[in-house]
């Protein structure tokens, strides 16, 4: 059976990059959902700032986009 992790970043990037979605957001003075762009749910982004959710890294690609 596949490790069902296998598609989510490692605990220490994880945290790495929640980190930084928030500063990022935060410093340039936008919003969750302007983050989230129309691609994400604006929940989703303070889901993984908080650490709620686990971050697959194609959606770290999508925000890095945004």
């Amino acid at each position: 059976m596949p490790d069902r992790g296998e598609h989510l970043l490692p605990p220490q990037l994880a945290e790495n990059a929640r980190e930084n979605i928030w500063i990022y957001r935060n410093y340039q003075g936008l919003s969750r959902k302007q983050l989230a762009g129309g691609t994400l749910k604006s929940n989703l982004i303070r889901g993984y700032e908080y650490g709620f959710l686990a971050i697959p890294p194609k959606h770290l690609a999508i925000i890095a986009e945004n």
